[in-house]
């Protein structure tokens, strides 16, 4: 099964969390011209709009301009933004290299590629807001427009979320395949964002119902494996095993950082961060600008390896 189409499911299994989510290209032959030596800021983006079906071309600077109105808070610093500018451009020239589809180069769903807000959209988000956010993300977008981050001289797979367990997630416990750039790394800011924890409640035949879990158990839960990262790696619950991605889909939990105990005849989970945990996360990508860091020290610091290069 090609490398696409493993992830693609993966992903979409995974991205209920949030905001997009992304992995590594595949090394072209030499004697095939590789796609990003085609494919710069100026070149004409084909967006699929997931809910008409219809599919729009737009210049490169309006498509990042408008995913990154859609993955991450306009409020953020102006170094957070370029950062975000910067995943969401290496992002879609990855899906250049990598996708199958030859009718579009990207949808506008969060869920498959990643999100994009039209300029209607951006009004009714922002309201009286919109002039001054709209102008200060173009801003960012303009200023790292056609950079891309790289690894061994090829776009990454350019994962994110929106907040970590406190650190972040490796891609080997998520998409069982191990990355260089996508390792367990601190996000120290993290813990301070207000949306830091959340807990969802269960019965005992809700849970049951949800899981498709047979019997009368007192307690459904039997076993919960934690990777380093705070992230669940296995639970067990009635003969059953799920991954802590799949477990949090099923249950709609923020994200597969959790624990959980039975009390007063419920099921109690404890959620840590919202997201998938792979990549930058953008809360900490805020708080480190914020301390200071540029958008490459941000980079640098969340996908471990790489380098920055401009596509013209």
């Amino acid at each position: 099964m090609k490398l696409y189409a493993l992830l693609t499911g993966l992903l979409c299994l995974i991205m209920i969390f949030s905001p997009l989510i992304c992995i590594a290209a595949q090394q072209q032959a030499d004697s095939t011209p590789s796609q990003t030596e085609n494919a710069g800021p100026d070149a004409s983006v084909s967006v699929l709009n997931s809910m008409s079906g219809k599919v729009t071309q737009m210049s490169a600077r309006d498509y990042v301009t408008g995913a990154v109105a859609a993955e991450m808070p306009a409020s953020y610093s102006t170094e957070a933004l370029k950062a975000q500018a910067v995943a969401c451009y290496t992002y879609y020239m990855w899906l250049k290299e990598n996708a199958d589809n030859a009718d579009y180069d990207i949808s506008d769903d969060s869920k498959t590629h990643q999100g994009y807000l039209t300029d209607r959209q951006m009004r009714e988000k922002w309201g009286d807001k919109y002039e001054s956010y709209k102008n200060k993300i173009e801003q960012a977008v303009i200023s790292v427009l056609g950079e891309c981050i790289m690894y061994e001289n090829e776009p990454i797979f350019a994962a994110y979320h929106a907040i970590s367990s406190g650190r972040t997630h490796s891609a080997e416990d998520v998409f069982a395949q191990a990355l260089p750039y996508l390792q367990s790394v601190q996000a120290v800011g993290d813990t301070l964002s207000p949306d830091f924890d959340s807990s969802a409640e269960f019965t005992h035949d809700e849970l049951a119902g949800i899981l498709s879990i047979k019997n009368n158990d007192d307690n459904l839960i039997e076993s919960i494996e934690t990777a380093e990262s705070g992230y669940v790696s296995k639970i067990t619950a009635g003969e059953k095993s799920y991954s802590g991605n799949e477990l949090a889909s099923l249950l709609k939990l923020r994200s597969p950082a959790f624990s959980a105990e039975y009390k007063d005849g419920k099921y109690i989970f404890y959620v840590r961060g919202y997201g998938h945990g792979v990549g930058m996360s953008q809360y900490s990508a805020d708080y480190m600008a914020r301390q200071g860091s540029t958008y490459r020290e941000i980079l640098a610091h969340f996908y471990k390896g790489t380098y920055i290069d401009k596509i013209v």
